[in-house]
């Protein structure tokens, strides 16, 4: 089955990320970031009736999203065998989402998500059930998803080629403007 999935739309090991290809590990990451954001927005919809609340960064996506993916995607590839798959999807993306939430609290005092009243949870940052969706997630990723981005890379080079580095910019603007936003709010009023 595995050679099945991994040779979806005749990519093969062309579906994995390498750091040697930095514009695809950035589009790759800026993709699944948005995807995230979508998920995210249609969740809160679908569940809470309304639209997610505010994120992190002003663009549209959530880079939790996309730095879990990209992980599991640098480390795996086609021989990784489906168990160790498993194991990955379910470790990094609880991983990433601990730390971005530990880190976030303790560098804007804010939590932006909390799974407190969950079983199974540690310190609201994570929790059991929803570690398990992640890991589903990922493998539908690295297995379905993946495949059909890798082939959309593909396709989009010519034109991401020239305009990567513009998208960095982008992102790291983003951030920056968060984080200084985000300070400003930290300070105490002037007397």
């Amino acid at each position: 089955m595995e050679e099945l999935l991994s040779g979806y739309l005749g990519l093969g090991s062309a579906a994995y990320l390498s750091l040697e290809d930095v514009p695809g590990v950035l589009f790759t990451f800026l993709l699944y970031a948005w995807m995230g954001w979508l998920l995210e927005h249609g969740y809160h919809l679908a569940v809470e009736r309304r639209l997610a609340g505010e994120g992190f960064l002003t663009g549209p996506w959530k880079p939790m999203y996309g730095l879990a993916p990209v992980l599991l995607l640098l480390l795996t590839g086609p021989a990784t065998p489906l168990w160790a798959v498993a194991v990955l999807a379910l470790a990094i993306p609880t991983a990433v989402e601990y730390a971005s939430g530990l880190l976030l609290f303790r560098m804007f005092h804010k939590q932006y998500w909390s799974y407190a009243n969950c079983r199974f949870q540690v310190g609201g940052l994570v929790c059991l059930r929803f570690s398990l969706y992640w890991m589903l997630l990922a493998l539908a990723m690295v297995y379905v998803l993946q495949p059909a981005a890798a082939w959309l890379y593909r396709l989009l080079q010519p034109v991401w080629q020239p305009v990567w580095e513009l998208a960095l910019v982008a992102l790291l603007l983003d951030v920056g403007w968060t984080v200084v936003k985000s300070a400003r709010a930290l300070k105490p009023a002037a007397k």
